[in-house]
């Protein structure tokens, strides 16, 4: 077994795998960061926003959020928020 582990190929697919794990999880992390960040300016700039509309940007793709952020300059109100969501969640 000590033997199969030290093998190049064994070492490769590690190293593979490791380097996939990392970018998925940069990934999530780097989605969580925008979907907290445009939660809290969606609070900041509407303090009665109920808590589910800024839950309901956690499924939305990254492209998405990038969508809703152009978005939101142009929100005159809750509103807004909600019918963008509502025309871009299944």
């Amino acid at each position: 077994m000590n033997a199969l582990r030290e093998s190049s190929t064994y070492q490769a697919i590690l190293a593979e795998g490791r380097k996939q794990g990392l970018a998925e999880a940069w990934a999530e992390g780097f989605h969580d960061g925008k979907v907290e960040l445009l939660g809290l300016l969606l609070q900041h700039r509407y303090s009665t926003l109920p808590a589910e509309s800024a839950k309901r940007l956690d499924p939305l793709t990254s492209a998405q959020l990038n969508e809703f952020a152009l978005a939101m300059m142009e929100f005159k109100g809750i509103e807004d928020v909600e019918e963008w969501l509502a025309q871009h969640l299944p």
